[in-house]
C-alpha cells in the first residue's frame, strides 16, 4: 500500500539521499502530476530509477509526463545511471521519448526453497566485507528484517517478502 508515509521513507529517508521529484499543478495551484526519480546508488556511482509516477486523470494526454520525466532527468548529476521497470501504461511514453528496451526481463519473481535452509536475519550478515559502509546503510535500510526473509544459494542472495516464496 503506498501512503504519504511510505513515500517519505522511500524519498525523503533514503540513506543515500533523496530522490528527484518534480510536479506540476494546474491555473489555480492543485496538485495534477508528479513524478519521481528514486536514487539507488552503488559502490562506483550513481542510479536512479523512475517510479511514483501519478497524473490526475484530467490531465492525462497533456504531455505531462514527458515533460515531468525530461525535467526530472535535467537535474540528475552527470553520468548518472538511470534504470526502469516500466509498466504496460508508461512503456509507449517511454519509446516515445526515445528510450528502448534492453531486456524483457521482470524485477518480480518467486522462488520456492525448502523450508530446511538457513534463513538470515539481517541482509548486512550476508554481503561481502569490502562493502562500502554507506551502500550497507543503504541495503539495511531498503530491506529491513522485519519485512523481508533472506538467503544464500550458490553465492547469490534471495530475497523475499515471504509472500508466496516458500521462505
Amino acid at each position: 500500500e503506498i501512503t504519504r508515509e511510505s513515500l517519505y521513507y522511500k524519498h525523503i529517508q533514503n540513506p543515500l539521499g533523496e530522490s528527484v521529484i518534480v510536479y506540476a499543478t494546474d491555473k489555480k495551484g492543485f496538485l495534477v502530476a508528479a513524478r519521481s526519480l528514486w536514487l539507488v546508488a552503488n559502490d562506483t556511482g550513481v542510479a536512479y530509477q523512475p517510479c511514483d509516477t501519478v497524473t490526475h486523470k484530467e490531465h492525462r494526454g497533456k504531455g505531462l509526463f514527458t515533460h515531468l520525466t525530461k525535467l526530472a532527468l535535467s537535474r540528475l548529476p552527470m553520468n548518472s545511471l538511470v534504470f526502469n521497470f516500466p509498466n504496460n501504461k508508461s512503456l509507449p511514453g517511454y519509446l516515445k521519448m526515445g528510450w528502448s528496451v534492453h531486456s524483457n526481463n521482470s524485477k518480480r519473481f518467486s522462488f520456492a526453497l525448502p523450508i530446511n535452509k538457513k534463513i538470515n536475519r539481517c541482509i548486512s550478515e550476508l554481503l561481502p566485507e569490502n562493502i562500502s559502509d554507506s551502500y550497507l546503510d543503504y541495503l539495511v535500510w531498503r530491506y529491513p528484517a522485519n519485512k523481508y526473509k533472506f538467503l544464500t544459494v550458490k553465492g547469490n542472495i534471495l530475497i523475499s517478502n515471504g509472500v508466496n516464496s516458500g521462505i
